[in-house]
């Protein structure tokens, strides 16, 4: 199941052009989108070709050889807005304007609320994977038993505050050619506000009959009240400036689960390039709960500039 058309989509002739164009317009103020990368696929999972937009929101849409008996995709992907998998016809003189909708689950990064940006993938040899973006991407009795799945885990408020937003789904050819078993690589965000949380991240592998393989990066809620509470990320931020290794304006923050504690950990990053050559990473842990330091991880190494 491929993604539905949720943008809004316009098409119309534009007289000059010997191509398919697209053009992306930001919705609310009427003006074009300069940087916004697009890709065409043949068939689904072939990768053809891709490109950026121009300051005057124009991108071409282009192949060096059309198989005149193959489908061409057109993909916009952003976790930022609402996706879009179009059928185009190479050889048409058309131009799609794309509407830009940010999801409404998207928060940029700011002091007061944090934001992970998506989850990493797996590259292939001549394969791109299939990016759900939705439980409707799934098939249907997939996206029932992760959902049940979830509930049990988190519970249903906490699961009211998570989305799908991206992945790979592996076809079955595929997945046998390459003797794997993780048939869907799913990104979730969980969203929490009053903690500051805005997006954080994380993955959930299930096999071909949706068997969990790993499971997601968050904490088991239900029967855990403790997991459930949380120190508000402003607070904690608080503490870590209170330390003069902490103060600089580099300073990153990441969240991450540990398993072993059944806890979500702010993990607050100094990282130091001395003069000598020498790299420090310093790692302030806090738990993201009860807001109590945990420890500091320190890496080391050499950079060459």
């Amino acid at each position: 199941m491929r993604l539905t058309l949720l943008c809004t989509l316009l098409l119309f002739s534009i007289s000059g052009l010997t191509q398919t164009v697209v053009r992306f317009i930001n919705p609310e103020t009427k003006e074009p989108v300069c940087g916004i990368y697009s890709k065409i696929f043949k068939n689904e999972t072939t990768f053809e070709n891709c490109g950026g937009s121009n300051k005057e929101g124009f991108s071409r849409l282009r192949i060096r050889n059309v198989d005149p008996n193959a489908k061409y995709y057109f993909s916009f992907n952003y976790t930022k807005y609402k996706p879009i998998w179009h059928e185009i016809d190479l050889n048409n003189r058309d131009t799609l304007i794309v509407k830009l909708i940010k999801e409404d689950y998207y928060y940029d990064r700011s002091d007061s609320i944090f934001s992970s940006q998506g989850c990493s993938s797996r590259s292939y040899l001549n394969y791109y994977p299939r990016c759900p973006r939705t439980l409707e991407d799934l098939p249907k009795d997939i996206a029932n038993k992760l959902k049940q799945h979830l509930i049990e885990r988190i519970g249903v408020k906490d699961y009211n505050k998570t989305r799908l937003i991206g992945g790979q789904i592996i076809d079955v050819d595929y997945l046998q050619s390459i003797n794997e078993k993780t048939a869907y690589s799913l990104c979730f965000c969980y969203s929490n506000i009053d903690a500051g949380i805005g997006m954080y991240t994380s993955k959930i592998k299930l096999d071909i009959e949706g068997n969990i393989l790993e499971d997601i990066g968050l904490p088991r809620f239900v029967g855990v009240p403790s997991s459930m509470e949380f120190v508000p990320y402003t607070e904690i931020l608080k503490k870590v400036r209170q330390n003069k290794k902490y103060q600089d304006i580099r300073l990153k923050a990441e969240m991450a689960y540990e398993a072993k504690e059944n806890i979500l950990i702010w993990k607050f990053i100094n990282e130091i390039f001395e003069d000598n050559g020498t790299y420090i990473r310093n790692e302030s842990i806090y738990n993201a709960h009860n807001g109590k330091f945990l420890r500091i991880d320190t890496q080391k190494g050499e950079w060459v500039e």
